[in-house]
């Protein structure tokens, strides 16, 4: 049984019928805290129950708590199933913490397969560290002209460490090959992004309402500002596009999805309480 608070009928009933949207939904309002107190137990159990059935976005989630110990006993290699699976079915954070997994246990071929489709597919920590790994060799024979352009690309999401080290690469590069490297930047296009196997889009949404004036209050967004909310609606899997200060439609979608999910008022803008509410730490 479910308690009433976690939401509707038609999403208890479906959880309960083995949907393994709704079980992540119930899930994520478990985890978040959403009607109910949290209980990070009971939200591995259900984002296990979707996860078996094949929800990329809940093998991610399962991976997740598996790898930090939440709600679960910590188990670095179950975890590394779960993210192989959602990997495999298309979600780019579970190939970056794959790749993590890897590389913590030095086995640099399969972490560097795992980088590079992540990166492939816009995602800035691994461009990142593909940049590391192409500058000191790890793995792979040294190329800077390849560093540089991954730093290069990881810094165009507004990574300011990755634009450091950016320009500390471009210190050792002769003109031509410099040139080159940054041409490679500007020519690189992303891969498409799986929409479904990414985003945490909720089919079962109680009535939103404004939760005061704080909600109802929208502010005037920088390109930082913009960057800043797609990184965290990007980590709460509501956002798969690229991580570029541009406050296009996706973008104010992908934020009245978060904020049909925590229970406020569908601005699709960023108001002083969709920033508090990003601002807290996601699974």
């Amino acid at each position: 049984m479910l308690p009433d608070k976690i939401g509707s009928d038609k999403l208890r009933s479906a959880a309960l019928r083995g949907d393994p949207k709704a079980a992540l939904e119930v899930g994520l309002r478990y985890a978040e805290g959403r009607g109910v107190p949290t209980d990070p137990k009971e939200a591995a159990r259900w984002f296990q129950a979707a996860a078996e059935k094949g929800l990329a976005t809940a093998q991610y989630r399962m991976g997740s708590v598996l790898e930090k110990g939440i709600g679960v006993t910590r188990d670095l290699a179950a975890a590394k199933v779960w993210y192989q699976k959602a990997a495999e079915n298309g979600n780019v954070r579970a190939m970056h913490n794959l790749g993590v997994l890897y590389a913590n246990d030095r086995d640099m071929p399969n972490a560097i397969t795992w980088f590079q489709r992540a990166a492939d597919h816009g995602l800035p920590d691994s461009q990142f560290n593909l940049g590391i790994i192409n500058a000191l060799g790890s793995g792979v024979r040294q190329d800077l002209a390849v560093s540089y352009k991954w730093f290069g690309l990881a810094a165009r999401s507004g990574d300011r460490e990755a634009e450091k080290k950016r320009d500390d690469v471009a210190a050792h590069l002769d003109k031509n090959t410099l040139a080159a490297a940054k041409m490679a930047v500007q020519t690189w296009q992303q891969k498409p992004v799986n929409r479904e196997a990414n985003e945490e889009t909720a089919l079962w949404v109680e009535p939103a309402g404004a939760t005061g004036a704080e909600s109802a209050s929208a502010m005037p967004a920088g390109a930082d500002a913009v960057k800043a909310a797609q990184q965290a609606l990007q980590q709460r899997g509501v956002y798969a596009g690229p991580i570029d200060g541009d406050m296009n439609s996706r973008t104010k979608q992908a934020i009245r999805t978060f904020q049909k999910k925590m229970g406020v008022k569908q601005t699709g803008e960023i108001d002083a309480a969709t920033l508090k509410l990003l601002g807290g730490k996601a699974l």
